[in-house]
């Protein structure tokens, strides 16, 4: 027969996380943002931002985090609206440094909404160092790019 420990908890254990340097926190984010799939990555910097305020001071101030932007034009109304002002978001933090951008456009036609994105994509095109398109040529995109 077991006997019940009925002594407390010993006090919480030392959060050694907490006690990172914050260029090793920003070297773990990285880590985590150089993922190959295009999804996580994509999501990774706004997940940063909800776990501490601290997480959120430090993912902020590294540009590097918001460098990729992916677009999927199969999500629709509120999806879209909210994937195109991540986008938006991301573009003013990743300040000036080189972006990788990559739009999956799967077989819909361009919206209005894919238009503006391209106009607001465009206006970065000096800093993009990798662009991926995948689009039909008959939807009309490559009117906005060309």
């Amino acid at each position: 027969m077991a006997i019940l420990d009925t002594n407390p908890p010993p006090a919480a254990e030392e959060n050694y996380i907490r006690k990172l340097p914050v260029e090793l926190l920003i070297q773990i984010f990285l880590s985590a943002y150089l993922t190959t799939d295009q999804h996580i990555r994509f999501q990774v910097p706004f997940k940063l931002l909800s776990v501490t305020s601290v997480w959120r001071k430090i993912a902020l101030r590294e540009p590097q985090l918001w460098t990729y932007t992916f677009y999927r034009n199969r999500w629709l109304g509120r999806k879209t609206a909210s994937s195109v002002k991540a986008i938006s978001f991301k573009l003013v933090h990743s300040k000036d440094r080189p972006l990788e951008i990559a739009i999956d456009l799967g077989s819909r036609p361009v919206t209005e909404m894919m238009g503006e994105l391209i106009k607001m994509l465009l206006q970065h095109r000096n800093r993009w160092v990798a662009l991926s398109l995948y689009a039909d040529y008959d939807y009309g995109l490559m009117g906005h790019v060309l």
